[in-house]
């Protein structure tokens, strides 16, 4: 799909009603409603049945990516960071609990999500093994390494065309690198939307 006509199509998508769900934001670097309304949008226009993103945290950004996959077959798959304490894995569980009640995420699960509260590393790539991916989201850890890493290992996995979405690329930090990824990655076309902390996409 031609960049204008992508542009063109979100402008006319319904956001969604989550019903108060997906609209938590911790503010800073974190997925606001506004970001999480255009990643809804964007599945909607480009159709993606295989989702994955890093950086469940408060699992925000999921809950939109989930009201899209489960109307429409689809599946996400979703990651966060462990530090070597662990309490990136206990925080994100315990927001992720937070967010969604039981009966909610008893709902998505079958069979639209894929929760991978694991090491991003060990189980990244095995937990998809053979998925052709259709929608890559990072939002983990925004440092040139791991970002760039994150993007380098999933482009073997993407399907043709895929899309890859960026987020914080507004940020020009050593914290917030992942505007560098979206410099140097090969692509037929980018666009950077601008939110409060700037969405950058890819299409492959």
């Amino acid at each position: 799909m031609k960049k204008d006509d992508v542009l063109k199509l979100i402008q006319e998508v319904k956001s969604p009603d989550l019903g108060g769900f997906g609209t938590f934001s911790a503010g800073g670097s974190s997925i606001n409603s506004e970001e999480g309304q255009l990643l809804y949008k964007l599945c909607v226009v480009l159709k993606p049945k295989v989702v994955v993103e890093t950086g469940t945290h408060h699992g925000t950004s999921t809950n939109y990516f989930l009201e899209w996959a489960s109307s429409h077959n689809g599946i996400v798959y979703t990651f966060d960071v462990e530090t070597s304490s662990g309490r990136g894995l206990h925080r994100s569980k315990k927001y992720f609990l937070r967010q969604f009640k039981p009966q909610k995420i008893l709902w998505f699960i079958k069979p639209s999500l894929e929760f991978r509260i694991a090491k991003i590393r060990s189980s990244f790539l095995s937990s998809i093994q053979k998925q052709k991916v259709d929608l890559f989201f990072h939002d983990s850890d925004h440092r040139y390494e791991n970002a760039s890493w994150e993007v380098q290992s999933i482009l073997s996995h993407m399907n043709n065309p895929g899309y890859i979405v960026l987020h914080d690329v507004l940020k020009r930090t050593e914290e917030h690198a992942t505007w560098k990824v979206l410099e140097k990655i090969p692509a037929q076309w980018k666009h950077i939307f601008q939110t409060q902390n700037g969405l950058g996409l890819i299409k492959l």
